[in-house]
């Protein structure tokens, strides 16, 4: 089975490389134009069984926006003249809601959404997803590689939840090495098929919302924006924490230029040097030395944000500039995301009822008694 996942996998990534050109006629290569996704819910933490009430903004930067002039198009009229289409996914990547949630034009240059859900699961991602797509093809394909990846995302989260309870000692220090080696297995497919996707132009932004339902760890969230033919994302694990504790952070700004590119809004950058600055909660973490960003290369950049509190704002920036005598001078493009931080603490959810008494059912589905836990004792997802 897995063998067969990985075949597949290797199959639809090959085929990414031959999507189409990124529209020009919204973005060509001006600094500072893109599309800039942000989602809320309506609370920060939930129950197996609630109800979430997804609102957001879609909004093109780098553009002026003016909603008293009737003659302009609507930003929602602009993306189907110009064959741009918005996609949602909800509880995973591989379950489509667009048609269930609602798009409000508040000007050429924004779009509001909504979107209710069933009640949602704490074995599930929870994960709520917008994207925006450049052309139908490049979404067909893109989507059966996010739903290949959803399935070994949940995989993944079932073992980090896993590994939380071993510091508890509900599970041998063999189950937990067979743990690590599982999960390195899958970090390394989804490594490299993320970095297909974040090297995609026609991918044009993104935003992954990962809730906190119950005490469990949350799924990792994501937030990506193209400008400049330079890709942004700004990735947190988990996307969802509980006061007073930290989240994994990844910056990646890829440079999606070619030699054969030409830009009519900017010079050509080759050879030129660049500094990249990271911000957390209003502060500096990280300034780059002037370097280069070669085309088809990305620069990143990871950080361990702790000890989280709701009353901070958990905002995070990543931005790219030009660089004029060692100092940052013009900005090229950039992207924001925040990690959720829930205010209670609760308690950690152990794994019920490891294979020290009764049956296990093993990959195969054969039932075998144990005499210690099992890796196996909870359920793997389709």
């Amino acid at each position: 089975m897995k063998i067969t996942i990985l075949i597949i996998l290797g199959t639809i990534l090959f085929s990414l490389s031959s999507f189409a050109k990124l529209n020009p006629s919204y973005f060509g290569s001006a600094p500072d134009r893109g599309i800039i996704i942000t989602v809320t819910a309506d609370k920060d933490k939930y129950t197996d069984s609630d109800i979430v009430k997804f609102s957001g903004v879609i909004k093109l930067v780098g553009k002026k926006a003016d909603s008293k002039d009737s003659k302009k198009s609507t930003l929602l009229e602009e993306f189907k003249k110009s064959g741009l289409e918005i996609v949602g996914t909800f509880p995973s990547d591989a379950v489509e809601i667009t048609s269930s949630m609602s798009f409000t034009s508040v000007s050429d240059a924004e779009i509001k959404f909504s979107y209710i859900s069933n009640s949602v699961s704490a074995s599930d991602l929870n994960l709520f997803s917008v994207r925006i797509y450049n052309n139908k093809k490049s979404k067909e394909r893109i989507s059966e590689v996010l739903k290949v990846m959803s399935k070994l995302e949940l995989r993944k989260v079932s073992i980090d939840r896993l590994t939380e309870d071993v510091k508890y000692g509900r599970w041998s220090d063999a189950s937990n090495e067979l743990f690590l080696v599982l999960k390195s297995g899958l970090d390394s497919v989804l490594k490299k098929a993320d970095t297909n996707l974040r090297a995609d132009e026609n991918l044009l932004a993104e935003r992954r919302y990962a809730l906190q339902v119950g005490s469990l760890p949350s799924a990792p969230n994501l937030s990506s924006a193209l400008m400049n033919k330079y890709k942004f994302a700004i990735a947190a694990n988990p996307g969802s924490v509980f006061s007073g504790r930290s989240s994994q952070v990844q910056t990646t700004i890829s440079n999606l230029r070619k030699v054969s590119d030409d830009f009519e809004d900017d010079i050509d950058d080759d050879g030129e040097f660049k500094i990249v600055q990271i911000i957390f909660n209003g502060k500096i973490v990280h300034t780059s030395a002037p370097l280069q960003i070669l085309n088809s290369k990305s620069y990143v950049y990871s950080f361990n944000a702790e000890k989280l509190v709701s009353s901070n704002p958990n905002f995070i920036s990543a931005a790219l500039y030009k660089s004029k005598n060692n100092v940052i001078n013009k900005r090229i493009g950039w992207v924001t995301s925040d990690i959720v931080v829930v205010k209670d603490i609760a308690p950690p959810v152990i794994a019920s009822n490891p294979c020290w008494t009764e049956p296990c059912v093993w990959p195969g589905g054969v039932s075998r008694w144990s005499s210690r836990p099992s890796p196996w004792r909870v359920p793997w997802p389709p």
